[in-house]
């Protein structure tokens, strides 16, 4: 047994998609993952604690880590991610504040893939995966849509097949966790639509 931390950021309607508010959310989530470094080791866990974040909570983690230089991360697991294609997570893993990270992602997953045009910083990388396929370990699910990683009928198998391998494998057996993701030809770029389609929803809100 392991001792599991459900962080929930409450209702939100349109937060995600206002920087103020974005700023606000990201505050609280770095300052509770340093509460939950300082309990683990009270607790003698270790100050590192794993991460599975689905959406909008996959796009505060990253933000968190590069708001507090003091957060340092296990092994971090993305689902429905938000976070673009570009995020620079091997720094963060040369830098030693994160272990490893898995983009487990879904090939039907609409909201990912318009996400930038919506969420000031997003992209769709739980759409196509990160561009760096070498410090990013992926598994591409093909029939998965935005939230299908935890519907009753794909939860037992993506738990024990998948995020409790990648979660206590060692280092150099990660990589095996990749086998069905190909990577794409051409590295993601943001599309240049956003610049439209964000002043015109502050128009419509």
């Amino acid at each position: 047994a392991v001792p599991v931390f459900v962080y929930k950021y409450g209702r939100i309607l349109f937060s995600p998609i206002l920087l103020i508010r974005q700023r606000r959310y990201v505050e609280q989530l770095a300052n509770r993952l340093r509460e939950l470094q300082s309990e683990m080791q009270e607790h003698g866990y270790g100050g590192r604690p794993d991460v599975i974040a689905h959406s909008f909570g996959t796009w505060l983690v990253s933000r968190a880590l590069l708001h507090e230089p003091k957060i340092q991360l296990g092994r971090v697991i993305l689902t429905g991610s938000i976070v673009p294609p570009d995020f620079d997570w091997f720094s963060l893993i040369q830098e030693e504040r994160v272990e490893a990270v898995l983009c487990h992602y879904g090939r039907r997953d609409l909201p990912v893939r318009i996400s930038q045009f919506v969420i000031p910083g997003s992209g769709p990388s739980g759409f196509r995966g990160f561009n760096d396929n070498d410090t990013v370990a992926h598994l591409c699910e093909a029939s998965f849509g935005h939230s299908d990683y935890f519907i009753g009928e794909n939860i037992d198998e993506v738990m024990s097949g998948v995020w409790s391998s990648f979660l206590t494998l060692p280092n150099e057996q990660l990589s095996s966790i990749s086998l069905v993701h190909s990577g794409h030809s051409a590295d993601w770029q943001a599309s240049w639509w956003q610049w439209i389609s964000q002043p015109a929803k502050y128009v419509l809100l």
